[in-house]
């Protein structure tokens, strides 16, 4: 057995005790974050009075009735509506009921948040963003509130998966249908589903040519979305957006660009998003001058975390996701104590002496890549002779000569 084989298997060895570990962490994450909610849930509070304005609506009213505006000036998407009313049926009109599809997507956005973040950002940070969302004093409310907020979180993100998966398969018709599917029924679970895929469709619009789904085929997609957001718009959203009383209670929270005091309008969203994501409570007055400054100042400390992270993480994917093995990288045929050779036929399926090539694999959740995974030339294609590297990319993999 050659070093480079034992090194391999060592690492390898190391690879899957870590995996094991990180999976016992997460699921122990996930399990706190299942008893938090289970305990606020079953402490069956009395509903606050926006969520017995929706109730009333829910349990008065037919499954039709609920595709026509709300009484009460109360919103929220059909498909959250008729989640509520197949829990009252099924459990009676009472508050663990109606609260059941809350808490159902309150606990599984946990898992998504692991699963999504890991394919972004790598296992540890999918680790640190399970944590926050499982101690989130935010979101543990939200998961046992009667209203649809935390089905909107998973919603978003499964679509952000989906779109992640027709970013790796840009060309794949499998990928475009499912999202083009999901987008269209998700606009009916979830109010600001429309701004989630009008998110996606850009970035896949402005994608690199290689990750970038032919143009034909993306438009397709969105006039989809936009069909199905259309009739939901009409039936639901419509009425409710020219109501003069939900356009005066939401008149000091909109971000609308004409009216004064937008920056302080945009900050205190900010604000108040933040710290309640992270240490609860309201920062809507009355405050002392004392508790604002301390909401300021956290928040914006939280702010600044967060901007340091995400520059981490993109230089992080550029070295990583994107990492070519120059040729100076060392392959297990060239660490001491071993000779060098070309691989044998059968192996890597190429002839003595033909060119040995490294890859890696961008999106993978290991944090390194093996020095030299033989593969034969077709695998990744010939070289660039316009590229002084001598490299190409086929199936987001980055390729070059091991020599």
């Amino acid at each position: 057995m050659t070093t480079g084989t034992l090194a391999r298997l060592r690492s390898g060895t190391r690879s899957a005790v870590a995996a094991e570990a990180r999976l016992a962490l997460v699921t122990a994450v996930i399990a706190v974050a299942g008893g938090f909610r289970l305990a606020h849930y079953f402490g069956n509070a009395s509903l606050r009075l926006d969520e017995s304005r929706l109730a009333l609506n829910v349990a008065i009213r037919s499954w039709g009735g609920l595709l026509q505006p709300l009484d009460y000036d109360q919103t929220a998407p059909p498909v959250f509506l008729w989640l509520q009313k197949a829990a009252i049926l099924a459990g009676g009109v009472n508050e663990l009921a109606l609260r059941l599809p809350a808490l159902v997507p309150g606990v599984l956005c946990v898992l998504l948040i692991y699963i999504v973040a890991r394919r972004i950002a790598g296992n540890t940070a999918a680790v640190l963003a399970t944590g926050v969302a499982a101690l989130s004093p935010l979101l543990i409310h939200y998961s046992t509130d009667a209203k649809p907020y935390s089905l909107d979180m998973v919603v978003t993100l499964g679509l952000v998966y989906l779109g992640l998966d027709w970013n790796d398969a840009p060309a794949s018709s499998r990928a475009a249908a499912r999202i083009a599917l999901a987008g269209a029924v998700a606009v009916w679970a979830s109010t600001p589903a429309i701004f989630v895929l009008a998110g996606i469709g850009v970035v896949l619009c402005f994608a690199p040519p290689d990750a970038r789904p032919p143009r034909a085929r993306l438009a397709a997609v969105g006039c989809v979305w936009a069909a199905s957001f259309a009739i939901v718009y009409a039936l639901v959203y419509r009425p409710v957006a020219a109501s003069a009383y939900m356009q005066s209670y939401w008149a000091d929270s909109l971000l609308t660009v004409w009216q004064p005091h937008l920056g302080a309008r945009a900050w205190q969203g900010i604000r108040d998003l933040v710290w309640q994501l992270f240490f609860g409570g309201t920062t809507e007055p009355p405050v002392s001058p004392g508790e604002s400054l301390m909401m300021s100042v956290g928040s914006a400390a939280m702010l600044v975390l967060g901007a340091v992270s995400l520059r981490y993480l993109a230089h992080s994917q550029r070295q990583g996701m994107l990492l070519l093995v120059s040729r100076s990288s060392r392959s297990p045929s060239r660490l001491p104590g071993s000779r060098r050779r070309p691989p044998p036929r059968g192996r890597s399926g190429q002839p003595p002496g033909s060119p040995v090539w490294s890859c890696c694999c961008p999106r993978s959740s290991a944090t390194f890549c093996w020095p030299a995974i033989p593969l034969p030339s077709s695998t990744c294609g010939p070289p660039s002779p316009s590229s002084g590297a001598e490299h190409c990319r086929t199936n987001r993999f980055t390729c070059s000569p091991a020599a």
